[in-house]
């Protein structure tokens, strides 16, 4: 079934295209742009610049002893 037949009788779910056009016309939730992309690891991002710091810290201090 096309995509417009599927939609015209009800039977697509798919969640409309997000507003983003800006940067990526065909971005979907969870999308691969990288304005999506940048906003959903934002969090994990943070965290493994925290972990970096965390161990160059150790380090540090296990190289002046």
């Amino acid at each position: 079934m096309s995509l417009k037949k599927a939609i015209a009788s009800g039977k697509e779910h798919r969640k409309d295209f997000r507003g983003s056009e800006r940067f990526d016309k065909t971005c979907r939730c969870h999308g691969g742009c990288p304005y999506c992309l940048g906003n959903r690891m934002h969090s994990t991002i943070v965290r493994e610049e925290a972990a970096k710091e965390e161990l160059g810290d150790y380090y540090a201090g296990v190289e002046q002893e």
